[in-house]
């Protein structure tokens, strides 16, 4: 599902498709974020438990790789519009309205995410 383009002109059309493309490859790109973040769970539970040698890094990696997949993902699922509405009022605003209403909601949600 993408982007109703036929709503913008121009440049600014151009724009939008840009910043979705990227949105798509990076969401697709990153979503392999998975593989490592398990790995370096996976080595932590045995490297703690089988030899009683826990690491240093394993947490703050599969911390810091969890953060990148959650917020890279969250730009993909926006650009497949795939993030839940209430579409039992949504549908029968005007578009203008779901846009107001959806930039509102994705600064006050995304934003504190950021800290």
């Amino acid at each position: 599902m993408q982007a109703n383009y036929e709503l913008f002109s121009g440049r600014t059309r151009s724009a939008i498709k840009t910043l979705d493309q990227i949105s798509i490859w990076s969401g697709k790109a990153f979503a392999w974020l998975i593989i490592p973040m398990v790995l370096c769970l996976v080595y932590e539970v045995f490297a703690r438990y089988l030899f009683n040698a826990p690491t240093l890094w394993a947490y703050d990696m599969t911390y810091m790789l969890y953060g990148s997949h959650f917020m890279l993902g969250a730009a993909y699922t926006l650009a497949m519009q795939g993030h839940i509405r209430t579409d039992f009022f949504y549908r029968l605003w005007p578009v203008r309205w779901q846009g107001t209403i959806d930039s509102f909601l994705y600064i006050f949600f995304f934003f504190p995410a950021l800290a």
